[in-house]
């Protein structure tokens, strides 16, 4: 992929520490469609995620997170509205953005699972 920046990570903020925001920073990039289990996890959260932004994340960072809004951990509101409608379309459900702005990152894992479950 010609002309995209490599993705890094922030400096370190003490020992053995990383930023919350460091892994993820704005940029919009096309992927391959990715595959999604029927319900959304950390797992798949990352990879939407890692897929709208030029990102370094995993899901082992996200879970460490997880009680952190998505504003906190780094994504701006273009990136979130980008996530927003890849949930919606992936996931069959309809997201709030003001909602999703207010909520940590496992409230809104398990928003998006009620709601698909009441969908089906």
């Amino acid at each position: 992929m010609a002309g995209r920046r490599p993705a890094t990570r922030m400096p370190a903020t003490g020992v053995g520490k990383t930023h919350p925001g460091a892994f993820l920073r704005a940029g919009i990039h096309e992927y391959p469609e990715i595959l999604m289990s029927a319900e959304l996890t950390f797992a798949d959260l990352t990879a939407l995620i890692t897929r709208r932004t030029e990102a370094e994340c995993s899901a082992e960072d996200l879970a460490k997170w997880s009680d952190r809004s998505f504003g906190q951990i780094g994504l701006d509101s273009m990136s979130m509205v980008a996530l927003m409608a890849d949930v919606e379309k992936q996931y069959s459900v309809t997201l709030d953005l003001d909602e999703m702005s207010r909520q940590s990152v496992e409230e809104f894992l398990a928003a998006v699972d009620a709601s698909a479950k009441a969908q089906a």
